[in-house]
This record gives C-alpha cells, sequence and structure tokens, in this order.
C-alpha cells in the first residue's frame, strides 16, 4: 500500500477506550479509510486487515461490458 502509516491518539470525549488510537495512511485522512483500537498497535492491526480487505475486494471485481462476446 503506498504512503506513510500514521498514527494519532484520539482520546474522543467519551466513556469506551476502543477508538482512542487512528491508523491511516498518509494522503488518505479524508477518505474514512482508518484502523481503530484501543492501543496504537491494535489501530495499525486494524488498518491492515481492512488494507487486505480493500485488496481482495480489487481482486473480485468483475468488469460487464456490453455486446457480443465473440
Amino acid at each position: 500500500m503506498p504512503g506513510r502509516l500514521i498514527t494519532n491518539h484520539i482520546y474522543p470525549p467519551i466513556p469506551v477506550r476502543d477508538f482512542d488510537w487512528c491508523a491511516y495512511r498518509d494522503g488518505e485522512e479524508e477518505s474514512g479509510h482508518c484502523g481503530w483500537g484501543k492501543t496504537q498497535a491494535e489501530a495499525i492491526e486494524d488498518l491492515r486487515r481492512l488494507d487486505q480487505e480493500r485488496a481482495e475486494a480489487q481482486e473480485g471485481e468483475v468488469l460487464y461490458m456490453w455486446g457480443n462476446l465473440a
């Protein structure tokens, strides 16, 4: 995946601590493609899982064409 990996300690003002860390690739911060976790390591692992899911989805894309297949 392109882009440097960046993490931020968000610590939102909510009682749940499951989303304290965010990890994303440089240049993708506005896309919403980021991993979340209680710790920095969990956020990075979540981002890697999302990257893998994205790659698998792109590999599985089927392109359709109109017209004859002959």
